[in-house]
């Protein structure tokens, strides 16, 4: 019954985008330039579906931190494509890693701070890096740790400094890819966590290389419309239009895609809501030259990866890396 509501939800999306693209004009900001030339996606797997480490390696240290970085870069257990990781603004302008609103969950920010409800944008990135460890709610091995005594690994991270070290300990002959989300920015802020995003790209020489994700048609228009050589993921409202055009096999290439990547999510409701785990879907996503990458939820890694391959899943975003590693390449 709910899947009914697609096309309805569709034609709203669209008219959001419409509102959207407007309003932007409004602001001065630049018309959408000519649909690109689709060219190649590397983004699109080659014969074996990809493995992308959910928030930097989220089952093997505590999640978007350097020392979950280290532990997914620095093995000879498994090989990773993607490093998927999520970014938020500072108060003094700096993109950070956080998945969450706040810092609540992920640290010893509440005691730190004093307050519930510790935002990014309430705080410089100095007295965040200085003040919470990242793994105060991981477990034992760190729970206690505060001060000095908090490793560099487990402090809060510039999405610079992350990328710099993923960069300096890539693989020979096989450079990482990157899938970036901006989280939770207020819209007032949203075009200057963008610019930031893509200044850090430019600044590193690796801006072909990273996947601008956002959930907020507001960032991706304007990424779109300012940095159109920027490899995107569709936000939720192109993603929906994306569903209709697909239930009703429309010609997708006259709504002018301008992203080649659709991250889907697996085992969370929705998805056999929407039945999105479904190789028709994946080979009409290939079809104009889009990739289908999926986020399969905690604990449920390995027991749907090889369901998820077998349709033709381009990648896998996941948390339990080295079994889904073992698994696809058993």
């Amino acid at each position: 019954m709910l899947s009914s509501l697609i096309p309805a939800l569709s034609r709203f999306a669209a008219i959001v985008l419409s509102v959207i693209s407007g309003f932007l004009s409004m602001l001065g900001v630049p018309a959408l330039p000519a649909q690109p030339a689709r060219g190649e996606n590397p983004y699109l797997a080659n014969g074996q579906t990809m493995i992308s480490a959910h928030r930097l390696g989220a089952g093997l240290a505590p999640e978007n931190t350097l020392m979950a970085l280290e532990k997914t870069v620095n093995t000879n257990d498994f090989t990773v494509d993607i490093l998927e990781m999520d970014v938020q603004l500072t108060k003094d302008g700096e993109l950070v890693l956080l998945h969450n609103t706040t810092f609540d969950e992920t640290s010893n920010a509440v005691e730190a701070f004093g307050h519930p409800m510790v935002s990014p944008l309430m705080y410089n990135y100095k007295e965040l890096h200085e003040k919470l460890n990242l793994g105060a709610n991981w477990g034992e091995a760190y729970s206690s740790l505060r001060g000095a005594d908090i490793p560099d690994n487990l402090r809060v991270t510039k999405l610079k400094d992350a990328l710099q070290y993923a960069e300096a300990h890539s693989k020979p002959n096989k450079p990482w890819y990157y899938t970036i989300e901006i989280k939770f920015v207020p819209f007032n802020l949203s075009y200057q966590a963008v610019d930031k995003f893509v200044e850090i790209g430019k600044s590193l020489g690796i801006l072909d290389r990273i996947c601008f994700g956002s959930f907020y048609p507001d960032m991706t228009q304007y990424a779109s419309r300012k940095y159109p050589e920027l490899t995107r993921c569709a936000d939720t409202a192109e993603a929906l239009i994306f569903l209709n055009a697909f239930r009703n096999n429309d010609d997708l290439s006259a709504l002018e895609p301008r992203y080649k990547i659709l991250c889907l999510p697996n085992g969370y409701g929705i998805d056999s809501m929407f039945e999105l785990a479904n190789a028709k879907l994946v080979d009409y996503a290939h079809k104009y030259g889009i990739a289908v990458q999926y986020f399969t939820s905690e604990g449920q890694d390995v027991e749907v990866a090889t369901q998820l391959a077998a349709l033709g899943a381009d990648a896998i975003i996941c948390d339990d890396i080295s079994m889904v590693y073992k698994k696809l390449h058993n």
